[in-house]
């Protein structure tokens, strides 16, 4: 389907989430903890894609520093393909 239709990925997509979080902080090792995801329009070859986000938490439990994305991304600066909340460890306890 995504070879012969030409759609991206879901998890190429999510790696831009990931992208989003190693681009802005600065981090040593770090966990992905969760993202939910809706899809809101597909993704094409050809199509150019942004990916937008914004802070919506920062927390500590148990030690680990946490933060909370909320992340959209664009079809040509345009078209909403998805939105995703995005939760990571950015600074694991002991480091």
């Amino acid at each position: 389907m995504f070879r012969h239709d030409g759609l991206a990925h879901p998890g190429w997509l999510l790696r831009y989430c990931n992208f989003v979080l190693t681009s802005n902080f600065i981090l040593g090792p770090w966990i992905h903890v969760e993202s939910t995801t809706q899809f809101l329009s597909p993704l094409t070859d050809g199509e150019r894609l942004q990916t937008r986000a914004v802070v919506t938490g920062v927390s500590e439990k148990g030690g680990h520093k946490f933060v909370d994305l909320d992340i959209l991304q664009l079809a040509n600066a345009e078209r909403p393909v998805a939105r995703t909340a995005h939760r990571a460890i950015y600074q694991p306890r002991g480091t």
